[in-house]
Order: C-alpha cells, then sequence, then structure tokens
C-alpha cells in the first residue's frame, strides 16, 4: 500500500488502488480508502464491464462512481514502453477529477508508478537471484555433508515460528529467515585454521567467512546483524562483543536457540539412531537457559509445534 498511501498523502486523493495482471485476469494488487470499491486480492475478469471500461482503449480517463455515494475515479494506465504493466486508479469526493486536477498530473503519476513498479520487480528478482545463489552454496556442501542443507532449514523453520509468537513485523521475520537460511554460508570455501584452535575458534573463523560473504548484499544487511550477534552469549560471556540480555538483538537470540535446538537435535538422532522426542531435546537444551539463550525464547520454544 505504499503507493496507494503516498497518492493519498502528496496529491489530496480520498483512495487509490493497483490492479495487476495474472494470468489471464486482473487482480487487487493493494487498495487504500477505497470504501470496498477495490479490495485487495479481488480479481476480475478481462470481459468484466469496469475492465471493460478502464482497459478499452487503456487511456487516462474518468470512470465516475462505482456505486451511489462512492468515489469518482480516474483510472490510469501503467506502462512499460507499449506494455500495460497494470491499472492505478485514484479517488476523489470532488466531481470530475480528470478535469480539475489536471491530464498533465494524472500523466506524470502514471510515469512514476510505472517506473516504481519496474523497480519493484527488478529488486525482487534480484534478491531472489542471489539468495538462490547463496543457497546454492549449501546444496554443493551437501555433497560433503548431507545433513547440512537439512540443518538450515530446520532452523530457519524454528526461527520463523518463535518470531511470529513474538508478533515482530513481518519485514523482520523475513531477514530472521534468510539468515537462518545461510548462516553456516561460512563453511564455503577454504578457511585458514590452526592445530591450536579449539572449537570456540573454529566457529569463530566460520563465523567470519560467513559474514565476509554476505556483507556486499546491502538487502540482507538486517539478517547480516542477527548473523553478527549470534554467538552471543545471554550472560555476556559469548562473541563477537561480550553483549548481554536485551543488548543482544532480538533476530540473534532467536537464531542462537533455532540453531541450538537444532544441533541437540541431530546430536541424539546421531546418537540413539532415532528421531529424538521435543522433550528430550528440551530436557538437554534447558542447562544453557540464561547463560547463553534466552529464558523467554525457551518458554515460547517450548510451546512451539515443530
Amino acid at each position: 500500500n505504499i503507493i496507494p498511501r503516498f497518492l493519498i498523502d502528496l496529491f489530496g486523493f480520498n483512495g487509490a488502488a493497483i490492479i495487476t495482471f495474472s494470468g489471464n485476469n486482473f487482480v487487487v494488487h493493494a487498495s487504500l480508502s477505497t470504501e470496498g470499491d477495490f479490495k485487495k486480492g479481488d480479481i476480475y475478469s478481462r470481459e468484466n464491464p469496469m475492465i471493460n471500461k478502464i482497459t478499452k482503449p487503456p487511456v487516462i480517463k474518468e470512470i465516475g462512481r462505482l456505486k451511489e455515494g462512492g468515489l469518482n475515479y480516474v483510472s490510469l494506465p501503467i506502462k512499460s514502453g507499449t506494455r500495460l504493466l497494470g491499472i492505478l486508479v485514484v479517488g476523489s469526493e470532488m466531481e470530475e477529477p480528470l478535469k480539475n486536477y489536471g491530464e498533465d498530473l494524472f500523466s506524470t503519476i502514471a510515469g512514476n508508478v510505472a517506473l516504481a513498479m519496474q523497480n519493484a520487480v527488478y529488486f525482487e528478482n534480484s534478491r531472489k537471484n542471489y539468495l538462490e545463489s547463496l543457497y546454492s552454496f549449501l546444496v554443493i556442501l551437501e555433497t560433503e555433508d548431507p545433513s547440512l542443507r537439512e540443518h538450515a532449514e530446520r532452523v530457519s523453520n524454528i526461527a520463523t515460528k518463535i518470531a511470529k509468537q513474538l508478533n515482530l513485523e513481518d519485514s523482520m521475520i523475513t531477514n530472521i529467515r534468510y539468515a537462518a537460511l545461510i548462516h553456516d554460508i561460512g563453511r564455503v570455501g577454504s578457511i585458514k585454521t590452526s592445530p591450536k584452535d579449539g572449537v570456540r575458534e573454529k566457529i569463530m573463523k566460520i563465523h567470519q567467512n560467513t559474514e565476509k560473504i554476505i556483507k556486499p548484499v546491502s538487502f540482507l544487511s538486517q539478517g547480516l546483524e542477527y548473523i553478527h550477534y549470534m554467538f552471543e552469549n545471554f550472560d555476556g560471556s559469548g562473541f563477537p562483543e561480550g553483549k548481554t540480555g536485551d543488548d543482544i538483538p532480538i533476530g540473534a537470540r532467536i537464531l542462537a536457540i533455532a540453531n541450538a535446538y537444532d544441533e541437540i537435535y541431530t546430536q541424539l538422532k546421531g546418537k540413539n539412531k532415532k528421531e529424538p522426542s521435543k522433550d528430550a531435546i528440551l530436557a538437554e537444551l534447558s542447562p544453557h537457559i540464561g547463560i547463553e539463550l534466552d529464558p523467554r525464547l525457551f518458554a515460547i520454544l517450548q510451546g512451539v509445534e515443530i
């Protein structure tokens, strides 16, 4: 709803909606303050009278009120060259909004919205392609360690469920999910180790390599912060900065407990040659609560279906 909100706030329209293509149909992609005239997710066939009126021909035009006492709408074709990307409809309480606002304004709005939509598609495709590239490293590693990719998927699943229980913002939940999927990406490539390195030192080096791989990707910056701090301990005994309690970002604390849970799951399954129960895993995890892991997240984890 960013574009409709922007149009309402900046130009004083009373409502706005974006209608895009989906297969052979038109779908309301976003809608704000249209008094029920356009509902997000509504689907229209090409034969729908309103769609016919809007698209034939696809030019800026007034389409009037869709119901008595409703808003007066102007439809604006959103184009990339000659290709129709969708339709923007803006509503006003005034009569003849096209005449009052002027066609030049609507033409400028249509051009800017088309550019914004193209940029959004490009960004989403770029993000998807890069994530797939990162994830492919885990697929390659799978030939050496088949459990690694499965571990990443399980940690992501657990972390996402905990984040949702906390009612975090959708963008934060998405970043936590991404971070969980690629938190072990540092195992790719050569890592210089020393015979004197203990477990902690080896983990730190893998962790540093993970950050090095992810850092150039700007849209993963929030997820990178969570990965950066996921080995901080709740009591301050962790690394890299010795943060404590709530000073550790919530995303990092979620990654930490999801990762710890799955590591214990893997250990117990390997030891006993069968699927461990959730109670058995939680019992093993319990001594680490309040020391390495957040007690509040442990309480949430107990109630999450895994």
